[in-house]
């Protein structure tokens, strides 16, 4: 599956997509709205460009019932996890973590890691998640893709 977390306004995520317990590639499962927000996935890989459409305003693509979610945080500090159905549900901004080696990594973050040094040492743990991990700075832009 995958391990995205999020901290003091710093996203990260691993990059491994997976299918029947294989690594299949590498992939980039942040991405910048159009509106400045970061979103980052969880689950099945093929629901991401039309959740990304629907989330920059397009049309809300049926995703019922597939292994889906995620995290995603506005520059202004709000932030939502994203449900299965695509329902975002408002959370105080803390420590976030969503995916296989969630667990990991709010342990990791819970210790005082951040964010990307959370991701990796559940990439180190869960054999759903490796690394390279991939940040975005949610307020100013800034990443490592």
């Amino acid at each position: 599956m995958t391990t995205i977390a999020y901290r003091d306004g710093v996203m990260a995520a691993d990059s491994a997509l997976n299918s029947n317990g294989n690594l299949d590639a590498l992939v980039t499962k942040l991405f910048r709205l159009d509106d400045g927000r970061v979103v980052g996935f969880t689950g099945d890989f093929a629901f991401v460009g039309p959740a990304v459409a629907w989330l920059n305003g397009g049309p809300k693509p049926e995703i019922k019932d597939r292994p889906f979610g995620g995290i995603v945080a506005h520059p202004d500090g709000r932030v939502w996890l994203l449900d299965t159905n695509l329902i975002l549900m408002p959370v105080e901004p803390g420590l976030l973590s969503e995916g296989s080696g969630h667990e990991f990594a709010i342990g990791a973050m819970e210790a005082g890691s951040g964010a990307v040094l959370a991701v990796k040492i559940a990439c180190r743990r869960d054999n759903s998640s490796c690394e390279p991990v991939n940040w975005m700075q949610v307020d100013n832009g800034e990443y490592s893709l």
